[in-house]
């Protein structure tokens, strides 16, 4: 029989480095669009992530709860049990969350100090603000190099994404209308079939589309005219693509337009140079896009936030 006492003694130092390199769980709530393709994007040796089903059940085997959209507040169920483990919450704001930002629930949520929010963009960060939250911005987008498309031929071709059900938020009747005026520029929609719509013959429905790269090859430039906006993943994947873009919002490289005569404007600009030769690929708007939103680039900044959050929280390595 081997004394214990006869062991090699394992120094603090050793004891303290196999301690650290021990993994943080996160469990990842929200949009399972958004949400669930982070688990395996975001994952490292010192990151593992969980998508949350029975997610009040996971909470205790987790040290940091991260939710990516999914309404303005956290469910009621996982907040109660992160306020009996003191678990801290990572609230990822994406766009029109932040319209509810002044409910009291939001509200009562955010006095705990459970929950550090995060915003995609700049002006949401603001809109938080005014509603007495504070957030830092994080982006969310992963945009991946493509291949470029050369741009098609005349007619100038613009395309819109008007889902069905968010049409008038989206303001497809200005869309539809600017299409009137222009019957000799072609209009694509995506996320509607036209049915009843009365569009003009110079507009194609495309129904929902699951891949873009297509249409965005058919296209010269993307119109996005939602009446509340984040940091659009389709205006970044328009740019990515190196089409020009029209939003509502400013944004480097993209022409903004708030109202139709202000778009219209700009359709006019675009349509004299195709038909002059001088509309080019968006080489710049592609290289902006490349710089601040590469995969790489916004996995790396989510990774380091995170784990900043986790080493306020008191992690050390184990769950409490």
């Amino acid at each position: 029989m081997i004394d214990a006492s006869t062991k090699p003694a394992r120094t603090a130092g050793a004891e303290s480095a196999d301690h650290e390199r021990r993994r943080a769980t996160v469990l990842m709530l929200g949009f399972r669009r958004l949400a669930e393709p982070f688990v395996g994007r975001l994952a490292d040796d010192e990151l593992g992530f969980v998508y949350g089903r029975m997610s009040a059940l996971r909470v205790p085997f987790c040290n940091l709860v991260y939710q990516i959209g999914g309404g303005p507040v956290v469910d009621s169920r996982v907040f109660g049990v992160c306020k009996a483990l003191e678990r801290r919450i990572v609230k990822h704001w994406i766009g029109s969350d932040v319209l509810r930002v002044r409910e009291p629930l939001v509200q009562e949520q955010n006095a705990t100090g459970l929950v550090e929010h995060w915003a995609v963009a700049a002006h949401l960060a603001d809109e938080l603000a005014a509603g007495g939250i504070s957030a830092i911005t994080v982006p969310l987008s992963v945009i991946d190099s493509v291949a470029p498309t050369p741009l098609p031929a005349p007619p100038l071709t613009v395309l819109s994404y008007l889902p069905t059900r968010k049409f008038d938020f989206y303001n497809g009747a200005t869309v539809l209308s600017l299409a009137s005026r222009f019957p000799d520029v072609h209009f694509l929609v995506v996320g509607d079939d036209g049915a009843g719509r009365g569009a003009t013959k110079n507009v194609e429905f495309l129904g929902y589309q699951r891949q873009m790269d297509l249409i965005y090859a058919r296209s010269h430039v993307l119109l996005r005219l939602p009446r509340h906006d984040g940091l659009s993943y389709m205006v970044l994947e328009a740019l990515n693509h190196g089409r020009q873009v029209i939003w509502n919002l400013p944004f480097e490289t993209a022409r903004m337009g708030r109202t139709e005569n202000e778009v219209a404007c700009h359709i006019r600009e675009l349509r004299a140079a195709l038909a002059t030769g001088t509309l080019t690929f968006n080489t710049r708007g592609r290289d902006v896009v490349h710089a601040t939103h590469s995969g790489s680039r916004v996995r790396d900044m989510i990774r380091t936030r995170l784990k900043a959050t986790l080493d306020r929280a008191g992690f050390r390595g184990q769950l409490s």
